[in-house]
Parts: C-alpha cells; structure tokens; sequence
C-alpha cells in the first residue's frame, strides 16, 4: 500500500471541518520542514477535491495566516533551536531573543489604535511587504512611521484607526508610503 493511499484511507473517515483542521496542520508543518506533510497534503487534496473543492483552498488561506505568526526560537546564545512557536503564546524573555532580523518592535505614541493598542504599549511586527486588508501594520508616510489598519482601494492605501474618533487616511498611489511590516504582537512589558 502507498503512503497517500494510506493516509487517504485514514482520511476518508474524517467529517468536512476534521479534513480542513488536518490539511492546515499539514500545511504548517510542510513549511516548517515536517518531512511526512506533503505525502499526506496529497492525500488530503484527492480527498477534499472529491467531496468540496473549498475546503483545501480554506485550509491553504488560514494556514498561511497561522505560519505569519509562527517565529523561530533561539536560546540564550543566539543559537536557533529547532523549534516554532507562536508568537501569540510566547514570553516577553522568548521574544527578545527571537529579534534575530526576524521580528522588531517599537513602542507606539498616541491613541489613534485605541483600543487595540494603547499609547506606550510595545508592538512585535515582522517586516514584511505582502501586506492583506486588514492587518494592523506599520507603514512610514511622509517621513513619519503609522501603526494603522491597511486596505486597499481604487484610489490607493486607506490607513484606518481602530479609534472610530480618528479619520481614516487615504494615502494616494502617487504619494510616497514605505511598507515597514506586519503586527505581530501588542505586549506592554517588553524587557
């Protein structure tokens, strides 16, 4: 018996939402360097292309969104343990030593994302360019550095606020915006 066949037979018992649990767990771990995913993603996707198309697709989707909150782990020396953790579960003291390049932080002065992140609260964001609709992000505008909600519309980068007393920005496609990264993280004790 083939290793798809088997993990195909093992699926097969499994309701609609169980398929799309395991396929985004298979997904995060064939990334991450899991050596037995992609014989079993092969598997999940003849399965899931048999009862509803959607649900690999929805599984591929989160699973992306999961992995941009997983970081690499490293020890006191600066060495990478090979290990992922989340970063919505780990320790001020595990943050610092993952700020390696991957991860920086930066504390936010004003209201404007009030109450998601209040004035004096440190943010974890990760550099990254593939901004999505909206993700709080940090951007730099006119020489300024924003922490805002990011979407995008026909008439260029709207910067929304999570404080419904603070208008929206549109910042037109013409003028300068650098995109410095995604919000990974809010923490208030950052050491």
């Amino acid at each position: 018996m083939s290793f798809p066949g088997h993990y195909k037979q093992k699926y097969e018992a499994f309701s609609n939402h169980e398929l799309y649990e395991e396929a985004r767990k298979q997904f995060v771990n064939e990334w991450i360097g899991h050596s037995t995913a992609g014989t079993k993603l092969d598997a999940l996707y003849d399965l899931c292309n048999e009862r509803d198309k959607k649900i690999f697709a929805a599984a591929l989707q989160d699973a992306g969104i999961l992995y941009a909150n997983l970081v690499e782990v490293y020890n006191d020396c600066g060495e990478r343990i090979h290990a992922v953790r989340r970063i919505d579960f780990m320790t001020p003291a595990e943050l610092a030593r993952t700020m390696h390049g991957d991860l920086a932080t930066i504390v936010v002065r004003g209201r404007s994302m009030h109450p998601t992140i209040k004035s004096g609260e440190s943010i974890i964001y990760k550099p990254d360019l593939e901004f999505k609709d909206g993700q709080v992000v940090v951007v730099k505008v006119e020489g300024k550095l924003l922490v805002k909600r990011w979407y995008f519309n026909d008439d260029g980068y709207l910067l929304v606020s999570d404080n419904p007393t603070v208008a929206p920005m549109l910042v037109p496609f013409d003028c300068e915006i650098e995109r410095v990264g995604v919000v990974m993280k809010r923490i208030s004790d950052v050491k």
